[in-house]
């Protein structure tokens, strides 16, 4: 009854959290029957909400034991989570025989035919790479397919974002192909029992690996981030949406790194002589990009809308303030902070919209207080997206700017200076397609 209730508040909340959500793959997720869910771990809480609020189906998952003993605990606990202690949390008496029972358990409820969702990484972390996943995913699918004589799948799903401690970020959730266990099972050898479970983990971490951020090297990891400004905003619509051309330009440097390092070097100098001139000229690549320019009728649209968007922003004043000023007193690890948002701006939401319409039926009544809580929502949404448009109005006018102040020969120099990257750029993307289509035709980037 509970997660009937809450997934449509949580999508609805994500949806406004996140000013893009890329979903790619869900309608291959079995809808019933035993199933596992694996995905990485880049944004705590964060990641379970995107994997469990789009599945039309009951949804339990195992959770570090120490989010447990704080305020996350009884929230953790309605969401129907199971405690897992971990090595590095610290020594515990009964740990390794709960951990036992948790394992147990979970390999019960798949073999009943629930779904479960486990992070194989084991640890939420920042760094744009996939950690060394551990077995015990593995060793559950493996053991609940020994308890039925349904197929048990596994499903890796790979979570992307872009600035994920930032409201109005982008956010990608891509299903892949389900994993069958029961090919491990069969390949399962006396002299090594724990075979099937390191090729199934093998499996996992092969199917997260092509679609996650995954950076081979890390002292690549600012060239990534840099030619993922530059260039994942050109690629998005042939990738797939643009968080999925950050992944794959994670993959084509590391492809790069190990087989033609002087390439990359080549573009690394050339990025750093563009961003050099950019800042001289105190602008960013934003200033020469082609952007869309705001059609009359979305001018006519944003001026309409001002008055809605001027009452949806009044409303919600306090609301908007509230998560900031949460982080502010909570000050949590910059991993959570997302988290503390997400689910402080939900509590937030509902306190202010019963406080106001109390406050207001209180002095006028229910002839007022009703129609008043019913243009909350929308105007709060309009007013989201008005000031978001009023932001990107202003920026396009400081752009042209300061396009202005440069002459004529050295905006030239700086757009030909730009050019010559892309040019590098598309050049590198076709012969790095080229090559993984010769390296296997099924595969694309």
């Amino acid at each position: 009854m509970l997660h009937t209730v809450l997934r449509p508040i949580v999508r609805h909340a994500l949806r406004v959290y996140f000013r893009e959500l890329e979903l790619e793959g869900i309608e291959d997720v079995p809808a019933t029957g035993p199933l596992l869910l694996a995905p990485n771990h880049p944004n705590t809480l964060i990641d379970v909400f995107l994997v469990g609020a789009y599945l039309d189906r009951k949804l339990r998952f195992v959770a570090k034991s120490t989010l447990f003993k704080g305020p996350t605990g009884p929230l953790l606990r309605a969401l129907n989570a199971v405690p897992i202690a971990r090595r590095e949390d610290g020594p515990g008496a009964d740990a390794q025989a709960n951990n036992q029972q948790t394992l147990a358990a979970c390999e019960r409820a798949v073999a009943d035919g629930d779904a479960v969702l486990i992070f194989p990484e084991g640890v939420s972390q920042e760094e744009p790479r996939l950690q060394p996943l551990k077995t015990g995913l593995a060793r559950i699918a493996l053991g609940a397919q020994q308890r039925t004589q349904e197929p048990v799948y596994v499903v890796p799903v790979a979570l992307i974002y872009d600035e994920r401690e930032t409201f109005r970020s982008r956010a990608r959730v891509a299903f892949t192909q389900p994993i069958d266990v029961r090919p491990f099972l069969a390949g399962a050898d006396d002299a090594d029992p724990f075979a099937p479970a390191r090729a199934l983990t093998a499996a996992v971490r092969d199917a997260l690996q092509t679609e996650v951020v995954h950076v081979e090297q890390p002292e690549n990891d600012p060239l990534v981030a840099q030619l993922d400004q530059l260039y994942g905003q050109q690629v998005r619509h042939e990738i797939g949406g643009r968080l999925a051309a950050t992944a794959a330009i994670a993959r084509a440097v590391s492809a790069f790194a190990e087989r033609d390092p002087e390439r990359v070097q080549r573009v690394r100098g050339q990025l750093a002589a563009y961003t050099q001139a950019l800042d001289a000229a105190g602008l960013d690549d934003r200033a020469l990009r082609r952007g869309k320019v705001p059609s009359p009728q979305e001018d006519l649209a944003f001026w309409a809308a001002t008055p809605l968007a001027l009452w949806g922003a009044l409303n919600h004043l306090l609301y908007y303030q509230l998560p900031r000023i949460a982080v502010a007193l909570l000050g949590p690890e910059r991993l959570y902070t997302s988290t503390v948002k997400l689910v402080v701006g939900l509590i937030a939401l509902a306190g202010c919209y019963v406080g106001q319409t109390w406050a207001l039926q209180h002095y006028l009544g229910w002839r007022w207080a009703g129609p008043y809580l019913g243009t909350l929502p929308l105007t709060g949404f309009i007013a989201l997206l008005w000031l978001e448009a009023l932001h990107a109005r202003r920026r396009r006018r400081g752009t042209r700017k300061a396009l202005r102040r440069l002459s004529p020969s050295a905006r030239r120099a700086l757009q030909d200076q730009r050019e010559a990257l892309i040019r590098e750029l598309d050049r590198a993307r076709v012969d790095y397609l080229a090559e993984r289509l010769e390296a296997d035709p099924d595969r694309s980037a």
